[in-house]
């Protein structure tokens, strides 16, 4: 069965409604289907609480956090050979700790790591990865 995680980026693309999130919408509809498989990170619940407070209050972070808990998703937690494969990545290539257990989680349950984090692209060669569309970067 095909296998999904999702960064938070997709998470927050598919809260916001930016571009993309039907892409995000289309994966979760099919594991509600028992077609695929859908995964996050640990790490992602924590980032995604922590940027919504930050931003949007406690408030709606706790709203968040449990939409998020009853999507179509499982949850991958920490364990001693995460914690290798999150460290020897973050030795390798120039990602963020989260993004490197997020990462790490891709690659331990072999999924395809959809995202909206140009970081990830370090790793193309390591990773099957589906890119949701990038922001635009606003110049003056």
């Amino acid at each position: 069965m095909k296998r999904y995680l999702l960064d938070t980026s997709a998470l927050l693309t598919l809260k916001h409604e930016e571009l993309g999130a039907d892409e995000v919408e289309y994966i979760l509809r099919q594991a509600s289907y028992g077609k695929v498989e859908v995964w996050v990170s640990f790490i992602t619940f924590m980032e995604l609480f922590y940027i919504v407070w930050q931003k949007q209050g406690q408030e709606e972070a706790y709203r968040i956090f449990l939409e998020t808990k009853a999507l179509p998703i499982k949850k991958i937690d920490t364990n001693e050979s995460l914690g290798l494969i999150a460290g020897e990545l973050k030795a390798k290539f120039s990602i963020s700790v989260a993004d490197s257990w997020i990462a790490a989680s891709s690659v331990q349950i072999q999924a395809i790591l959809v995202h909206k984090d140009p970081e990830f692209e370090s790793l193309k060669d390591i990773l099957e990865l589906q890119a949701l569309p990038y922001k635009k970067i606003k110049t003056s």
